[in-house]
C-alpha cells in the first residue's frame, strides 16, 4: 500500500526535523486537537447523567494546561469529550496522487508550503499496516517522544482507514456509562468540506491506562523498506533540496528523488525522475 506524506518547511526547525526523521525512519504524528480544523480531536456525546457531565468536566479542567492557549476554548463547549489517547498521521492514498492531480496539487500549497516542501511515498504492508512499524518487548507499536528524544510507550495495533465526510458530526452515545456505539470513529470523520483531501489516516492509540502529552511530538519507527521514494516541490529552495540528498546519501539511505516541474501541456504539477 503506497502513501503520501506532505511536508512543508516554512517553519523554524521544520526542514532539519524532516531529516533527522527521515534518517531515523521516524513517522510523525499528531494529536489531531493541533489540525487546523476545531471539530479534530474531540467529540460530543449524548446521554451523559449529571454525575458523569460532573466528571468530563473534572477532566477537562485536569487537561487544560497540556492545551495550547489557541485551542482552549474548546473546553467551554458541554458534552464535548477531548481524548489524548490516540495521535494521527494524515496521508494522500496512491489513486489521489496518481489519478486525482487536481487533488494533490491543492495539498502541495496548503501543506506543503505552497511548493516549498516535499512529498514523501511510503509503502506499507497492505494486510495489516502494524507489520510495517518496529514493536516493542509486548508486541505493541513502539511510539517515540521525539520532545524528550526517548521511547514513550507500545500502542495498541496501529488503524488506518480512509476519512468518511459528512455532513454533521460523529456524535457517541453514552447509557448508564456504557458506550454504545464505536467510539473511534470521531477519528474518521471529518466535515464534507474536506472531501476534495480523500485523506487516508493512520491511527496509534494508547491502552486506557496511558495517554500522550498534547504539547509534544510523537513518531512511529518504519522499516527500512517503507521509504520508496520523495518528491521535491516546485519551489523547493536548492539549498534545501541539496542537504536532504546529501544527507540521505551519506546515512545511505535508498529512496527514488523526483523533482516537480510545469510546461504548457498541463496545468497540474508533474514529476522526473532525478
Amino acid at each position: 500500500m503506497k502513501l503520501y506524506r506532505f511536508y512543508g518547511f516554512g517553519g523554524k526547525g521544520k526542514l532539519k526535523r524532516f531529516i533527522d526523521n527521515i534518517c531515523n525512519r521516524r513517522l510523525p504524528c499528531n494529536h489531531p486537537i493541533n489540525f487546523n480544523d476545531p471539530f479534530e480531536g474531540n467529540f460530543f456525546v449524548c446521554g451523559l447523567t449529571n454525575e458523569e457531565r460532573e466528571e468530563l468536566k473534572k477532566a477537562k479542567e485536569d487537561r487544560i494546561a497540556q492545551i495550547p492557549a489557541s485551542k482552549r476554548a474548546l473546553f467551554n463547549i458541554s458534552d464535548l469529550v477531548l481524548t489524548n489517547r490516540s495521535i494521527v498521521s494524515c496521508f494522500a492514498p496512491e489513486d489521489v496522487f496518481e489519478n486525482k492531480k487536481h487533488y494533490c496539487d491543492l495539498m502541495w500549497a496548503h501543506y506543503a508550503d505552497s511548493h516549498n516542501g516535499v512529498c514523501v511515498e511510503y509503502e506499507f504492508d497492505d494486510e495489516d499496516i502494524s507489520r510495517s512499524f518496529e514493536k516493542g518487548e509486548d508486541g505493541g507499536v513502539k511510539v517515540f517522544n521525539a520532545t524528550n528524544n526517548c521511547y514513550h510507550v507500545s500502542a495498541q495495533p496501529l488503524k488506518s482507514q480512509k476519512i468518511v465526510y459528512r455532513n454533521e458530526p460523529h456524535i457517541v452515545h453514552s447509557c448508564g456509562g456504557t458506550i454504545l456505539d464505536q467510539a473511534d470513529e470521531f477519528l474518521y470523520t471529518k466535515s464534507a468540506v474536506w472531501s476534495y483531501e480523500e485523506e487516508f489516516r493512520l491511527v496509534a492509540t494508547l491502552p486506557p491506562e496511558y495517554g500522550f502529552e498534547l504539547s509534544n511530538y510523537y513518531s512511529l519507527v518504519y522499516n527500512e523498506k517503507c521509504l520508496s521514494a520523495i518528491y521535491f516541490g516546485f519551489n523547493i529552495n536548492p539549498k534545501s533540496e541539496k542537504q536532504i540528498r546529501n544527507k540521505l546519501k551519506k546515512e545511505k539511505i535508498n529512496c527514488s528523488f523526483y523533482k516537480s516541474f510545469i510546461d504548457d501541456k498541463s496545468f497540474y504539477i508533474q514529476y522526473k525522475p532525478i
